[in-house]
């Protein structure tokens, strides 16, 4: 999935996106929600800010970091589903010990760089 698909999804629109910092030179996009996004109406997730990595050229998100609170519900939906967002997540980093809790969640694109 490319960052331009990821940024009209659904779930962006619908939740309060109060700033979308884009960096397409470094392949980095901050998104701040206004208040939190809540993951899902199943999920007691609450994310306020996102930092998405993805390939300059050819734009495929490569990372995703997730900034919240209540995070494990996300690596259960990620554990069930294995998809975050329509983008497939072949591994996930938890940092719950820290404040604020992070999860770095890794898409097939992760291994785009050993390709080329």
């Amino acid at each position: 999935m490319t960052i331009d698909d990821l940024l009209i999804q659904e779930s962006f629109r619908d939740d309060k996106v109060e700033s979308v910092k884009r960096n397409d030179v470094e392949g980095k996009a901050l998104v701040t929600f206004d208040g939190y996004m809540e993951w899902d109406e199943d999920s007691d997730a609450k994310v306020y800010q996102m930092l998405i990595l993805y390939d300059p050229v050819y734009k495929e998100v490569k990372a995703m970091k997730v900034y919240g609170f209540n995070l494990q519900s996300v690596c259960d939906h990620v554990d069930e589903y294995g998809f975050v967002y329509w983008n497939q997540i072949i591994h996930y980093m938890t940092d719950f010990d820290s404040f604020p809790q992070t999860l770095l969640l890794l898409t097939p694109a992760s291994l785009l760089d050993d390709i080329i």
